[in-house]
């Protein structure tokens, strides 16, 4: 049995994942934008893109509380992310990690407000959608990711 992880080591796991899937197919977006807009489009194909944007602005409002620099970054009544400073969304990440294990635990680093927001919207879809319906929207999103045993019902206390 994995080791459940808090929602921003859950964030950082997806924005790996993403980094490994295809990193020369979308050049001109960052993985953190990637993850982002997978979730836009298919919660948006489920609830409609008015939820996913209520998802999104308060996820956007919690992760500001974190991460004074997402400031200048506003929600679309798309739902798509507008204002962003490319070095809020470019987290380094370890490259040597391997993404089904996640990466280590602690503060995030410079440049990593991304994933402050991404944990913020994972908390929220956890706590709304509740774990069973979550779980299936990942696997729809990334196929094949082992999410089993990952999510941690303690997110709700962050």
């Amino acid at each position: 049995m994995k080791t459940p992880m808090d929602a921003r080591d859950f964030a950082r796991f997806l924005v790996a994942l993403e980094a490994a899937l295809d990193p020369a197919s979308a050049r001109d977006k960052t993985p953190v934008h990637r993850v982002y807009q997978k979730l836009r489009l298919n919660l948006s194909g489920i609830a409609g893109s008015a939820a996913f944007r209520a998802f999104a602005l308060r996820a956007l409002a919690q992760a500001r509380s974190h991460s004074p620099g997402l400031s200048t970054v506003r929600i679309a009544t798309s739902g798509a992310l507008e204002g962003l400073e490319p070095s809020l969304l470019e987290p380094q990440l370890d490259g040597s990690a391997d993404p089904a294990a996640g990466q280590p635990a602690g503060d995030d680093p410079p440049g990593a407000e991304g994933i402050s927001l991404i944990a913020s919207l994972l908390t929220l879809l956890l706590v709304f959608l509740g774990e069973a319906l979550m779980l299936s929207l990942l696997r729809d999103t990334w196929p094949g990711a082992d999410f089993e045993d990952r999510i941690s019902l303690n997110w709700r206390k962050q």
